[in-house]
C-alpha cells in the first residue's frame, strides 16, 4: 500500500510536469494532430535504420542468418506495434444514449455474465426503435456522488457512472482511462486492451532498440565525434556550420527519442500494472477513488482483454472476444446507481 501511495505521488508530479509542458510548448489540439504522425515517422525510421544499418553492423560477425533473424524480429515488433496502434486510434469507447438503453434492457440482476452490446451488434430494427433523447431542458446540477448517473455539461447528454468527457475528442468515453496523444484518441473500456498490448510491445522494442543504438553509438560514432555532440543542440549547431555529419545527428536524435519514450512508457506501463488488478482507471487511481468490486483478478483481466486474453499478444481480437464487462451499469461494483427514470 505504501508503494502505491508513493507511486501515486510520483505520478501526480509527472502529470503536473506534462500539463505544464503542454500549456507552455504546444496546446492539446496541436499535440493531438502532430502526435500520431510523429509516432509513425519515428517507428518507420527506427525499423529502417535498425534493420538496414545498426543490426548488420553489430551482428555481422555472427553470420547472415543471425542478422536476418534479428531483422525479422525487429519488423515483427514493428508490425505488432502498428496493428495495436491502429486499434487504439480507431476502436472507439465513446458513449451513446442508445448503448445505455440497450444495456438496461439486457441487464439481468441475477446473472454475472455480461455481453458487450455495442451499436455494431444491434439489429437494425432494434436500433431504429431507440430514440436519441437529449437531457431535460431544466439544468440539472451534476451529482457530487461519483457513482451516479449525471448530465454532461459539455454534451448535455445523460451519462453513466465512470464515464468522463474528453475535451479533445468532444465526447464522453466509457471507463475513460486517459487521452493518448500518440494515437489521437481516448483510451476507454473497449480499446484499453490494445493500448496495453501496444505499450507492451513498444516497451520491449524501445529497450531492444535503445541497447542496440547505444552499442552502435559507442562502437561506431563515439571515436569520430566530440563528447558534447551527444547533446542534440550541439549536434544541430555543428551540422548548421558544416562541422558535423548529418547522419550522426539523425542517429543521436533517434537515441534521445528512444530514451524519452522509454521514460514515458515506463510511467504508463507501471500505471497499468497497478490499475488493472484493482479494476480502476487512471483517473480513479490518481485521485484515490476506491471501488468495492466483487470480481476476481481473472474477471478483472477479462474485463479488459476478453475471455482468451493471451490471443491479444498475437493479433487484435476485440471483435471476436469483446471485454467481459457491463460498462454502463457496473453491477459488480457496490454503490453504482441505476439511471433515474426521467433519464431514460
Amino acid at each position: 500500500m505504501l508503494l502505491k501511495e508513493r507511486w501515486a505521488s510520483l505520478q501526480k508530479g509527472y502529470n503536473s510536469f506534462t500539463k505544464f509542458c503542454q500549456k507552455t510548448i504546444l496546446p492539446h489540439s496541436r499535440i493531438n494532430r502532430l502526435g500520431p504522425w510523429l509516432f509513425l515517422l519515428e517507428t518507420f525510421c527506427l525499423c529502417y535504420i535498425g534493420t538496414a544499418e545498426i543490426i548488420p553492423t553489430l551482428w555481422d560477425r555472427y553470420g547472415p542468418t543471425f542478422v536476418r533473424m534479428n531483422q525479422a524480429f525487429t519488423w515483427f515488433l514493428g508490425v505488432q506495434i502498428l496493428m495495436n496502434w491502429l486499434c487504439v486510434r480507431y476502436v472507439s469507447s465513446t458513449y451513446h444514449p442508445e448503448i445505455g438503453q440497450i444495456h438496461l434492457l439486457k441487464r439481468d440482476d441475477h446473472s454475472h455474465q455480461y455481453t458487450d452490446y455495442t451499436l455494431s451488434f444491434v439489429e437494425e430494427n432494434q436500433l431504429n426503435s431507440l430514440r436519441h433523447r437529449k437531457a431535460p431542458e431544466q439544468k440539472r446540477s451534476a451529482s457530487k456522488n461519483y457513482f451516479t448517473w449525471s448530465t454532461c455539461k459539455s454534451c448535455r447528454e445523460v451519462r453513466p457512472a465512470r464515464c468522463h468527457h474528453c475535451n479533445i475528442c468532444k465526447a464522453c468515453v466509457l471507463a475513460r482511462d486517459h487521452h493518448c496523444f500518440f494515437s489521437g484518441n481516448c483510451v476507454g473500456y473497449k480499446n484499453l486492451r490494445h493500448f496495453c498490448v501496444f505499450l507492451f510491445y513498444s516497451m520491449y522494442a524501445t529497450v531492444y532498440a535503445f541497447l542496440h543504438a547505444s552499442a552502435y553509438y559507442y562502437l561506431e560514432l563515439w571515436p569520430r565525434t566530440i563528447a558534447l555532440e551527444i547533446l542534440p543542440f550541439v549536434t544541430f549547431l555543428r551540422n548548421l556550420f558544416g562541422q558535423g555529419e548529418y547522419h550522426t545527428g539523425v542517429l543521436i536524435l533517434v537515441w534521445w527519442a528512444l530514451g524519452m519514450f522509454l521514460v514515458i512508457g515506463a510511467f504508463q506501463f507501471i500505471d497499468l500494472v497497478l490499475e488493472i488488478p484493482e479494476g480502476v482507471t487512471s483517473y480513479e487511481f490518481n485521485n484515490g477513488i476506491e471501488l468495492e468490486d466483487s470480481r476476481s483478478l481473472l474477471e478483472k483481466v477479462r474485463a479488459v482483454f476478453g475471455s482468451y486474453w493471451l490471443l491479444n499478444l498475437i493479433a487484435p481480437v476485440h471483435f471476436i472476444f469483446p471485454p467481459v464487462v457491463d460498462p454502463v451499469n457496473w453491477p459488480t461494483i457496490s454503490g453504482i446507481k441505476r439511471a433515474p427514470d426521467e433519464f431514460l
